[in-house]
């Protein structure tokens, strides 16, 4: 405080900042400011060597210096902190940057194609074959229906419940999935509602659907096109 000017008894004005500490906090009041433009090129250096140092592609580097303006090997600046997980968005100058961010770290839009078949077992035919084909063109795809799920090795994948929109929701946070196929052949999405906002093909083979609720019934034409008007209105 003293070296700001202030005193015991000071009265600061309104807004008027008061440091309390020789090191700022923004958990003890203190504000963000973008240096993005006034970095050194040798204090983005060696954030940058130390990100990987511990081989991580994002991270936080915590620099404690007088001036970021200023070499680290002038002012005698230390780094504090190698976070490995940066909290992204959480002030104003983070979010602003979150475009740039994700567009650099994915390629393309970041969407994989989702195709969908409709049906029972001609459907589940078609769709391997589709699978086997985006496979043979180096894509990594993963083919699920509400009880089945074939990874990109063409082999049965291991999951713990019966629901294509568990199955898929598990596949979207599978980093190795490049590509998604889904064999409907229940009515379970008109309970759950979908899990993707866009889907880029739709083959119905008009063959028999089943209830979610109970496998040994038949769905109405009427459920059918619910069903189909839901996935329809997901394509583009």
């Amino acid at each position: 405080m003293k070296k700001s000017g202030f005193t015991l008894n000071s009265i600061p004005k309104d807004k008027e900042l008061v440091a309390l500490r020789m090191i700022n906090s923004t958990a003890s009041g203190g504000t963000f400011k973008d240096l993005t433009q006034d970095i050194h090129p040798d204090n983005m250096d060696i954030s940058i060597r130390a990100a990987k140092l511990f081989g991580l592609g994002i991270a936080g580097i915590d620099i404690i210096t007088t001036d970021i303006k200023k070499s680290w090997y002038d002012t005698g600046a230390i780094i504090n902190e190698v976070n490995l997980a940066p909290l992204l968005g959480r002030n104003e100058i983070s979010k602003r940057n979150l475009c740039t961010f994700y567009k650099y770290m994915m390629s393309g839009n970041g969407r994989i194609p989702i195709n969908i078949f409709i049906g029972g077992n001609k459907a589940m035919s078609d769709a391997i074959k589709e699978q086997n084909s985006l496979i043979g063109q180096g894509i990594a795809c993963y083919l699920t229906t509400h009880k089945t799920t074939i990874s990109q090795y063409k082999s049965e994948m291991v999951l713990p419940f019966v629901s294509i929109y568990k199955r898929f929701k598990a596949l979207l946070l599978n980093t190795q999935v490049q590509a998604l196929i889904l064999v409907i052949q229940t009515d379970e999405f008109l309970y759950t509602g979908l899990p993707i906002d866009k889907i880029n093909m739709i083959t119905d083979l008009e063959e028999d659907l089943v209830s979610s609720k109970n496998i040994n019934k038949k769905l109405s034409q009427d459920r059918v096109n619910e069903l189909l008007n839901l996935l329809e209105s997901s394509k583009g």
